[in-house]
């Protein structure tokens, strides 16, 4: 009788295995036939495609950004500082700075004037951020238009 029970209960165990292991396989079958049309319809991309398009845009960028933030911030007033920034690919950059005081504000837009590699600088605005009723430093935004010639002449050590 106990032979009896222990055979019905390994037959139980093996047709709950077989059953799991259906809708395992089901499921992957289901995933299979999603990857496929996927791949079809080209939503999915492999890798290499990827990296081409990554290095396609990449040469298309039209200068290194590199030696525009390093030359951005060497125009920088000592207590002034980047907070954001965005870089079009037209050349066109947008700074967010902060700054002690409003001299070192026109400062820096004096020096992004003089600079070869700027063609346009534009103080977009400037406002003051206080505490305990002190103004405790000058954030300002600058749209720049960059010289793209002067900086592929650099890049090339032309300057």
């Amino acid at each position: 009788m106990l032979v009896a029970f222990y055979l019905n209960f390994e037959k139980t165990q093996l047709i709950r295995q077989a059953e799991s292991k259906e809708r395992n396989l089901e499921i992957a079958r289901e995933l299979r036939m999603q990857v496929e049309e996927q791949l079809n319809s080209g939503v999915v991309t492999s890798a290499s495609v990827q990296l081409e398009q990554m290095i396609e845009w990449m040469e298309t960028v039209p200068v290194s950004s590199i030696h525009v933030m390093n030359h951005l911030t060497q125009l920088l007033p000592s207590q002034g500082f980047i907070n954001s920034v965005s870089y079009g690919d037209s050349g066109s950059v947008s700074l967010n700075t902060e700054f002690n005081n409003l001299e070192q504000v026109t400062a820096y837009l004096y020096h992004l004037q003089q600079s070869d590699w700027v063609k346009e600088v534009v103080l977009q605005n400037v406002s003051a951020s206080e505490e305990d009723n002190e103004v405790a430093y000058y954030s300002a935004s600058f749209s720049i238009q960059l010289d793209i010639a002067s900086i592929k002449a650099y890049e090339r050590g032309e300057k």
